[in-house]
């Protein structure tokens, strides 16, 4: 929600972990579920910010979408 972010926005871009921006760490996933990545980012694409997942119109879902799915 905007009253919880510092900027007023109703999501902020930040690293996550306290980690420098662009680092990365491995995490180790099923076969089957990069396959199910892949094929869906083959047919649907990325958002122009490299979101796999995002709404008709490019944006991000709410919190209580995630919670939902």
């Amino acid at each position: 929600m905007e009253r919880w972010t510092n900027s007023g926005e109703t999501h902020e871009s930040r690293s996550l972990k306290h980690r420098a921006d662009k680092e990365r760490r491995e995490t180790p996933f099923p076969t089957v579920l990069v396959v199910m990545l892949r094929e869906h980012v083959a047919e649907y694409g990325t958002a122009r910010d490299g979101r796999i997942f995002r709404t008709g119109t490019g944006g991000t879902y709410s919190s209580s979408a995630h919670s939902y799915v």
